[in-house]
């Protein structure tokens, strides 16, 4: 077996080996190459190699900092207390990652503005002129960027740490789970405790959307709003239902065709066009279409603005004076004979 054929195995029987290669070669490094100034390319590689490095090494940092904290307390529990070491531990992750991953664009805000000096995302990648800077409204931009970070961090530990030592004492005790938390322990908490083995619906709730929702949030102008809606959509089918759907229609395809010696079984060859669905969908084109589509609303929005600045921007009107014409008077006093 070829190593090219070696690797691929690998990659398609380790769950989360799979999921950081398809992120960072399908997801990020694309967004970092496919930039329209340097600014934008800093700005992109904060975003996309931090979301991702803040993800990963939150939750296996978490998990083995968990198990090894609580190697000899878990020999001592019942069935009914490991279950809820389980839960607890999942969803101790689960609560830090989910703020961590929506307080970190308001950390690449920061670093970003004080980088460049603006806080206008048509300005940063370079599709509007920059104007003078207001020093001292920019200092409370980047200022209010970083205590926003720092607050969303520090509710993310509080309420972590809360869910896990409340599921330690309850796993200590021995009791049954309620019905409700049943349901959601046995559709979301890691398997096995295992943050290796995260579900996909588990990723989809604690990780892309609180990542996106974040972004939305922390977005900058309506333009990287706009961008943001396009990426979330594109994200979710191409990284969550496109790739399984190109890998069975592949798979389909190749099993009558002779093995290649290079990559071995066709479920090699399905997981290729797996991976290529993602770097071509999830990020290629989606980043190549916002370029063209956000190039063309600052166009439209400029040409708006210089054909009637007086009505594009409110702050710029002033009232028209109004005078008495003078033969509204000589009428009305003709009238009463005056």
């Amino acid at each position: 077996m070829s190593t090219l054929a070696s690797s691929i195995n690998y990659l398609r029987n380790n769950t989360m080996v799979d999921t950081l290669f398809r992120e960072i070669t399908g997801n990020n490094i694309p967004h970092v190459v496919i930039v329209r100034n340097k600014d934008e390319f800093v700005d992109q590689s904060l975003s996309q190699f931090g979301n991702t490095a803040a993800y990963f090494g939150t939750g296996l940092l978490m998990d083995k900092g968990v198990n090894r904290a609580t190697r000899k307390f878990q020999k001592t529990l019942s069935q009914a207390g490991k279950e809820w070491f389980r839960f607890g531990k999942s969803f101790g992750i689960y609560g830090l990652i989910a703020t961590i991953m929506l307080g970190m664009p308001f950390l690449r805000n920061y670093i970003t503005s004080k980088r460049t000096g603006t806080t206008d995302y048509a300005q940063m990648i370079g599709e509007k002129e920059r104007g003078e800077v207001d020093q001292k409204k920019l200092k409370e931009a980047t200022d209010g960027y970083l205590g926003r970070f720092l607050k969303t961090v520090s509710v993310g530990a509080a309420l972590s740490s809360a869910i896990l030592f409340g599921s330690l004492a309850l796993a200590k005790k021995g009791r049954a789970m309620p019905k409700a938390i049943q349901w959601i322990h046995d559709k979301l908490s890691l398997e096995g405790g295992n943050f290796a083995k995260l579900s996909r619906w588990a990723a989809v709730y604690f990780w892309v959307t609180p990542t996106f929702t974040g972004l939305l949030a922390g977005s900058r102008d309506i333009y990287e709003k706009k961008e943001l809606a396009l990426r979330f959509a594109a994200f979710n089918l191409a990284f969550f239902v496109f790739p399984a759907t190109v890998e069975k229609g592949i798979e389909r395809l190749s099993r009558s065709l002779k093995p290649s010696k290079l990559l071995g079984s066709y479920h090699n060859v399905a997981y290729l066009g797996r991976f290529f669905s993602s770097l071509v969908f999830c990020s290629a084109v989606p980043t190549v279409l916002n370029i063209y589509l956000t190039r063309q609303r600052v166009k439209r929005d400029t040409a708006k603005q210089t054909i009637s600045p007086f009505f594009a921007d409110p702050a710029t009107y002033t009232p028209i004076k109004r005078y008495k014409l003078g033969f509204n008077t000589q009428l009305q006093n003709s009238v009463t004979g005056w």
